[in-house]
């Protein structure tokens, strides 16, 4: 990601819910972007992992970085998007092809 870029859609970490990352999911699916991730295994995956550290899903914040801005999907040439990792605990990383301005919405991380 060059710097032009990265000024406009936010650099740094953002703070999502689980809710964020739903409908992020959902926005993904709708527009046949390449990164998408299977919700519901996802989903009873990370609330086992939240459970184990008496943590509740929907209370929990997950970190998110963006990776590129990203102009394909399907190999064809498309609305610009951002590929972001968000970090799942205990559980790795996913990559979701995200909606710039829903991007844009979520709160940074402050350090």
């Amino acid at each position: 990601m060059n710097n032009e870029q990265l000024e406009k859609v936010g650099l740094g970490k953002k703070v999502m819910f689980w809710e964020d990352i739903e409908i992020a999911s959902h926005v993904a699916k709708k527009r046949n972007y390449n990164r998408q991730i299977n919700l519901s295994k996802l989903k009873k995956d990370v609330k086992k992992v939240l459970k184990n550290q008496d943590l509740v899903l929907d209370d929990t914040k997950f970190a998110a970085t963006p990776i590129m801005v990203h102009t394909h999907k399907s190999g064809e040439k498309c609305m610009p998007h951002m590929r972001i990792s968000v970090y799942l605990p205990d559980t790795g990383s996913v990559l979701i092809d995200c909606d710039i301005d829903l991007w844009k919405s979520f709160p940074n991380v402050d350090v």
